[in-house]
């Protein structure tokens, strides 16, 4: 049985769409489009491809989802790091598809600069302590702006507990000569909202 060839294919990823092109070893090639960034559309085109083949994406912020889709269908699929791609491969006329077809290129003459691609537990990870470092941030500018506005007014508080709900709810309660505007600003709905994401935040240490 004759050996099918392997095909190459570059993939320029998008945030709702990816150009591909795919080559085979001497550069001809074979397919080239735009499919939708959708697990259905990749699984889709994987499957169609019925040569085995190695494929490269460009790292940006959705390449581990197609990453993840794509890694059991391929031969080799690697992540090539964007600055050194495009230091290697620059172009006057630049689009997605010449991006693809120039990722492909670079990967069937194996000169595609790789880069780390952390495994799938090490990005949830990585992911999560991201959005809660954002959350910190986040509750830490609250907890400032709201001290500042309190010493704005004069108003005397326990500065270890202004952001306990129960201590914040009846020190609201006795403020006194204080502007309607800051107590109704004080009093949203939204405080307490921001005040229960603080507590979870903070017990989560």
């Amino acid at each position: 049985m004759k050996r099918k060839e392997m095909y190459y294919i570059g993939m320029d990823i998008h945030k709702k769409n990816v150009n591909y092109c795919v080559k085979i070893l001497d550069g001809t090639i074979i397919e080239q489009g735009c499919i939708k960034r959708t697990r259905a559309d990749l699984i889709t085109l994987a499957s169609r491809i019925q040569h085995p083949w190695k494929g490269v994406l460009e790292a940006t912020l959705f390449t581990g989802f197609v990453y993840d889709i794509l890694k059991p269908y391929a031969k080799e699929l690697i992540v090539g790091n964007p600055l050194q791609i495009k230091a290697i491969a620059y172009a006057k006329k630049k689009n997605d598809d010449i991006d693809a077809e120039t990722l492909a290129d670079l990967l069937r003459i194996n000169l595609v600069p790789e880069c780390y691609m952390p495994s799938t537990e090490v990005r949830d990870l990585r992911r999560c302590l991201r959005y809660r470092n954002y959350l910190v941030r986040q509750a830490t500018r609250f907890k400032n702006k709201t001290s500042g506005v309190l010493m704005e007014c004069g108003v005397e508080y326990v500065k270890e507990k202004l952001h306990n709900k129960g201590y914040f709810r009846d020190l609201m309660r006795r403020l006194e000569d204080v502007p309607d505007s800051v107590k109704e600003m004080l009093s949203f709905k939204m405080t307490d909202h921001l005040l229960d994401c603080i507590n979870l935040v903070e017990a989560s240490d």
